[in-house]
Parts: structure tokens; sequence; C-alpha cells
């Protein structure tokens, strides 16, 4: 009994799964030479953000959940980052610098964080 229910409930997902449009698996590249424009795909490992019609499934959602964040929050978040950046030490100072800006271009209207 509770076998069947394991395999119905694998089937559910499978299904579930099939349902979802437009977001895959990657096929990985047979040639070794296109493996950066793969992972610039998933944006866990981008070097770059793609635009327009080179914008994967993945990269269009999380600009749609980047519009949903507060920029309050947003700006709060970077500067968090680049405060622990800075704290790690000179290394991480241009990464700090980065977070710092990307803060300050969120424009959330408080003066604090601006």
């Amino acid at each position: 009994m509770a076998d069947n229910a394991v395999v119905e409930s694998k089937t559910a997902i499978s299904a579930s799964k099939d349902n979802v449009k437009g977001v895959g698996r990657l096929k990985w590249p047979d040639n070794p030479e296109e493996i950066d424009e793969y992972l610039n795909q998933i944006p866990l490992f981008a070097k770059e953000r793609p635009s327009g019609e080179n914008m994967s499934e993945a990269w269009k959602m999380v600009e749609a959940m980047e519009a949903e964040t507060d920029p309050k929050v947003k700006a709060t978040n970077l500067k968090d980052n680049g405060n622990e950046c800075f704290k790690a030490g000179p290394k991480r100072y241009k990464d700090a610098l980065e977070f710092y800006q990307q803060a300050l271009d969120a424009q959330c209207g408080d003066r604090m964080l601006e």
C-alpha cells in the first residue's frame, strides 16, 4: 500500500514538472568552447547578466523577483553585503565598493541609505 503511494507521488511530481512552461533542464554543451555561454544562462554561475533574447527563463525569474523586492530592503541588503566585504579586509574592498554603489543606485528614498 505504501509503495503505491510513493509511486503515485513520484508520478504526480514528474507530471507537475512537465507542466511548467519554459522551464527545463539545459543540455550540457558537447563543445568545450560553449561552456561559458551555457553557465551564463544559470544566474548562480553567470559572469554577466544577459539581456534581450539571450535571457534564459531562469534569468527572467530572477528579474521578476528583483522587481517585486522593496527598494529599501534591497538597498539595506546591498549595504550589509558591502559591510561584510569591508570587514573581510583589503582583498574584498573592491567588492564592498560595488555593493555600496548598487545600494546607492537602488534609490530607495531613505536618506540614511543614499
